[in-house]
């Protein structure tokens, strides 16, 4: 087994949150990053 240095849900929330600041982007507002935690609000637009 190979040793990640991200664990799938990590990966999944980076994926997330990209995706949200592309939509984001096309209707052109902002976002601002909040940085990593476990505990809830990831981005805020």
């Amino acid at each position: 087994m190979i040793d990640s240095l991200l664990a799938p849900t990590d990966i999944e929330e980076a994926l997330s949150r990209v995706y949200v600041q592309a939509v984001a982007a096309r209707v052109r507002y902002t976002t601002a990053d909040y940085s990593q935690d476990r505990e809830g609000i990831d981005i805020l637009i």
